[in-house]
């Protein structure tokens, strides 16, 4: 089971890679629902084959309770997805800001 002993209000940023159906990728999801509960910012940036996640409803979910989501958009049209009005499409400048101003950064490949 997944625990967060950090300060409320910190930033936590996701970058997930597995596809929604691996278990690295529930496992993202688990980390940023712990995060929510410790009032935590939670920053996601999906790429490869986790942009297919902005289907999922979990994803969704999350994005309507505030995490900001983002979507690699070159791996989103790689795919022809549409990206949903909740979650962003975006460019590695994005993953870039999330790498550099978030507390703690988990990758979940």
């Amino acid at each position: 089971m997944l625990t967060y002993d950090g300060p409320s209000g910190m930033t936590f940023g996701v970058v997930a890679h597995a596809s929604p159906e691996s278990p690295s990728f529930q496992y993202a999801i688990h980390a940023i629902q712990t995060a929510l509960k410790a009032s935590c910012q939670v920053y996601v940036y999906l790429l490869d084959d986790a942009v297919t996640g902005v289907l999922e409803s979990d994803v969704r979910a999350l994005a309507q309770r505030g995490v900001k989501v983002s979507a690699c958009g070159l791996a989103m049209e790689k795919r022809d997805l549409e990206c949903p009005d909740d979650i962003c499409p975006a460019g590695l400048t994005t993953l870039s800001d999330i790498l550099f101003y978030a507390d703690v950064v988990s990758v979940y490949n």
